[in-house]
């Protein structure tokens, strides 16, 4: 292993009092519904064991969670036409019996996941095992380390921070010495490196700090625009972060190190 210094630059109808009586009642029940809705994601999140978000990320989701919200809107939506135009037989308890069958798989999901360690940050020590959950799991974000190196501890407590806020992504660290295999097919060369895996592939990589304003004080949310970049998870705020990085003018890159396997 070398110490040489490396830089990388870097609308409503009208209606008989009878129908409007109809209509009114049936919007109670969608107002009903989507209490129940709200209340499910609350119990949702609360098995996950998320915690609580940072003041600076509480527009970041998790993508499932966008989607659960984009669905039911368009399901309200379509009551709310069938209201106003009398066609419609709404069932709520063929409704209520799907919605719950639904929260069961979510959850026993969640918990499948929590017991493979998703939302924390794990280290791998054994290569095998790495190799194996890389291809098994779909989004998989890996921290080839040494713990010599003061930036890999910098990009450690910034992935520890990320990873309780992406459930679906599996965050984990490797010891380059406990992974030649992986470190000379990847061509690791220099450390810290995050390689990017979706379903099995390598698709991308954060080499040193070039890509997070080559400095050592870019910030998670940074961190994060980098890695909805690369389609490993997903943030409401990216748009915000990707300024914050095209926006820095300082350069301090000079403890990036050259790994030599």
């Amino acid at each position: 292993m070398s110490s040489e210094i490396s830089y990388h630059p870097t609308a409503g109808s009208s209606s008989s009092s009878s129908s409007s009586a109809d209509t009114s009642a049936h919007r109670g029940i969608i107002d009903s519904l989507q209490d129940a809705r709200a209340a499910e994601k609350r119990e949702l999140r609360s098995a996950a064991g998320s915690g609580p978000l940072s003041r600076d990320r509480d527009e970041n989701d998790d993508a499932g969670a966008l989607n659960e919200e984009e669905d039911d809107e368009a399901l309200f939506e379509q009551l709310d036409k069938e209201l106003e135009s009398g066609s419609g037989a709404f069932d709520l308890a063929g409704f209520r019996e799907r919605r719950m069958d639904q929260l069961k798989q979510d959850l026993a999901t969640m918990k499948e996941m929590r017991e493979t360690n998703h939302g924390k940050y794990t280290e791998f020590t054994d290569e095998k095992e790495l190799l194996q959950t890389t291809v098994k799991e779909r989004f998989v974000v890996v921290h080839f380390f040494a713990p010599e190196f003061e930036r890999c501890k910098i990009m450690d407590k910034h992935l520890a921070d990320i990873a309780p806020h992406h459930f679906r992504t599996l965050f984990v660290r490797a010891h380059v010495h406990n992974t030649p295999f992986l470190v000379n097919k990847l061509k690791i060369k220099v450390l810290p490196c995050v390689v990017l895996f979706v379903d099995g592939i390598a698709k991308d990589r954060i080499i040193g700090f070039e890509d997070l304003g080559n400095t050592d004080n870019f910030t998670s949310a940074m961190l994060e625009w980098r890695l909805s970049h690369a389609g490993v998870i997903s943030t409401r705020s990216s748009a915000g972060a990707q300024k914050s990085i095209l926006g820095f003018s300082s350069s301090n890159a000079d403890d990036d190190y050259d790994y030599d396997t």
